[in-house]
């Protein structure tokens, strides 16, 4: 690739994650019980980390930057996970009703105290500090002579990574390690998506989608044992008056089943891995 195309597309690959995260930012400190803005936010966080690894190798403004992310992306997550499981709790059988309304009572009160302090951690002075930095990285990039740009094969380093995590038998029986493949999966998602130029359309899609069905897989999983670890938090500080038994077996009757579907859909995308990676071409 030429490099006065090169250096745009490199530049442009960061600018609009880092804009894009500016904005949402911006929608939670106006509206911080905004459901959407914080899952936006956070994923415009998380996507800006991937192209970041990707898309600011040399900068040595970048680390600076990296270190900085997760702990947006934590405050983000810790109310974005109430979010959810009080989206679940809504519905579900008549059997758990009970059950599901104490541990809804309980996380919206959580919830509350939660949102005062996102909303005062997440200070107009620390957004523009994140987003300088972030400007920071791409003009030490703008002025930085032209280094050769990312490709299919540096996605190689997510496949070992999942490979690694996920040999063995029992490792859907492992919360912490099956996490652990969640997010790495979740990193391969959003650093293949900035590099939709380097595939065929077609293939890029067909990418995508065994990305899209191990993604989904895992996040049905992953919102049940966040439903779980907060009843435990709430059955273990006193919040809820009534036994959650029901709605705690139902929990891990599905998330056995879901994790069956998620290591099918890790088999999909191994599938995939050889056209991801262009492997022998």
């Amino acid at each position: 690739m030429k490099a006065a195309t090169a250096r745009p597309r490199r530049i442009s690959a960061l600018d609009r994650h880092v804009r894009r995260l500016e904005s949402e930012l911006r929608r939670v400190r106006k509206d911080v019980s905004d459901v959407e803005a914080v899952h936006d936010a956070r994923v415009a966080a998380r996507r800006l980390l991937a192209a970041g690894e990707l898309w600011a190798f040399g900068a040595a403004a970048w680390p600076s930057l990296r270190d900085r992310l997760p702990r947006f992306v934590r405050r983000l997550g810790r109310l974005r996970n109430l979010d959810v499981a009080l989206l679940f709790l809504a519905k579900g059988p008549a059997k758990d009703r009970a059950a599901r309304k104490a541990l809804g009572r309980a996380l919206r009160r959580m919830r509350k105290r939660r949102r005062r302090r996102v909303l005062a951690w997440l200070e107009a002075s620390r957004v523009k500090r994140l987003v300088r930095l972030a400007d920071e990285v791409i003009a030490e990039i703008r002025r930085r002579p032209l280094e050769a740009l990312p490709g299919p094969s540096d996605l190689a380093a997510h496949f070992a990574r999942i490979h690694a995590l996920s040999a063995g038998v029992a490792w859907t029986a492992d919360p912490e390690r099956a996490h652990e493949i969640r997010r790495e999966v979740r990193r391969l998602r959003y650093a293949h998506e900035t590099l939709d130029r380097a595939y065929r359309p077609e293939d890029h899609a067909r990418a995508a989608r065994a990305l899209r069905a191990v993604q989904e897989a895992a996040g049905e999983w992953q919102d049940r044992e966040v439903v779980a670890a907060l009843a435990d938090r709430a059955m273990r500080k006193g919040r809820v008056d009534v036994p959650l038994t029901p709605l705690l077996a139902r929990l891990q009757s599905e998330s056995r089943t879901l994790a069956r579907a998620f290591a099918e859909a890790l088999d999909g995308l191994e599938a995939v891995r050889p056209m991801m990676l262009k492997e022998g071409r």
